[in-house]
């Protein structure tokens, strides 16, 4: 095993501590190591791992691999690593820099949601976490297999065991006539959903319902996210569904191009909202744009927040959240500036 940012720290001792079990680290002290695998006696394959020598790594270790090999064996290499961002703290790697003469395959951690970065020349796979840790680490976790030739990665399977899985379902509310439709909705998609998992290891999927829409409704899904958690928690065969969280992007059923030829309140706004739709960044009223992301990011700085930034799970304002905020509050302004001239 090789180890990471979180465990640089601990591997040495969960090592010791199981000497009994064939375990050992790859790469201690950030320096490239290679071990070979046997199978009934006969070599088949070698490992090319490195470890973190401490919490953070501001370089690219893939620099410093100096390891070659003279035979056929399959070559795999074994890494903690931030693929994609040059500038990051946990070994900031990139994807040519796998591209390197002899080596078959990597393994990079870090990274919590599983890919497959690349099927061959060099197979590149980012296993993911086991168990998927919060919303944003949806679809299938679990362990990998790959299976080895004489000379090659001949295969690459995911076995998607994980007890707990995150998923985002979107229903469209567009032609509904009551929010009492959503529940319908709803069952009928996590239903779907765990009918096409091939695992039935699932104890609990947990979604995001995110709806969307232009609708009659749109009032009427206003302040009724907490009642849909509550409403839509249920059971499907072994498998516990709960809604983590409601995102609400609906909007009501206007015309602003009508409602900004007026010369009122809601004419004004229906024009700003105009705008911000046609995403012409020429049109943009950009002092508004900066007044919103400045009162956002005195927002993410504030000490009550500190917590969440320490631990990397919040990440500054930008325009573009900017925009979407004044968009969305736009929109509940207009439909309330225009039920009170009914």
């Amino acid at each position: 095993m090789t180890s990471g940012n979180h465990d640089f720290d601990v591997v040495p001792d969960l090592v010791a501590n199981l000497s009994n079990y064939n375990i050992s680290q790859l790469g201690k002290n950030g320096e490239w190591e290679a071990v070979q695998l046997s199978k009934q006696g006969a070599p088949a394959a070698r490992l090319a791992g490195w470890s973190f020598p401490g919490q953070h790594v501001n370089y690219n270790p893939l620099e410093e691999l100096d390891l070659e090999f003279t035979d056929d064996l399959p070559v795999i290499g074994v890494m903690h690593g931030d693929l994609g961002r040059s500038n990051s703290r946990y070994a900031p790697i990139t994807g040519s820099d796998l591209e390197r003469p002899g080596y078959d395959g990597w393994l990079i951690g870090h990274i919590h949601n599983p890919e497959l970065r690349g099927s061959s020349d060099p197979v590149v796979l980012i296993p993911g976490t086991p168990q998927a840790l919060d919303p944003t680490e949806s679809g299938p976790h679990g362990p990998w297999l790959l299976t080895l030739d004489e000379r090659r990665i001949a295969g690459i399977d995911q076995f998607p065991l994980a007890s707990i899985r995150y998923e985002r379902v979107t229903i469209d509310a567009d032609k509904m006539e009551g929010v009492e439709e959503i529940p319908g909705r709803f069952f009928t998609k996590t239903d779907e959903l765990i009918e096409g998992i091939p695992h039935r290891e699932l104890q609990l999927l947990i979604v995001t319902l995110e709806l969307v829409g232009r609708t009659s409704i749109y009032g009427e899904l206003e302040g009724i996210e907490n009642k849909l958690v509550e409403d839509l928690r249920r059971d499907s065969g072994n498998t516990g569904i709960t809604v983590g969280s409601v995102i609400n992007r609906t909007l009501p059923p206007l015309d602003l191009e009508d409602i900004a030829g007026g010369n009122n309140p809601p004419a004004m706004l229906a024009e700003l909202l105009l705008k911000l739709e046609k995403e012409k960044e020429s049109e943009y009223p950009e002092e508004l744009i900066k007044k919103t992301q400045n009162a956002l990011t005195e927002a993410y700085y504030a000490n009550a927040y500190k917590v969440l930034r320490t631990h990397g799970e919040t990440s500054p304002p930008d325009k573009e959240t900017s925009l979407e905020l004044l968009k969305s509050q736009g929109w509940r302004v207009l439909e309330c500036l225009l039920s009170q001239t009914k």
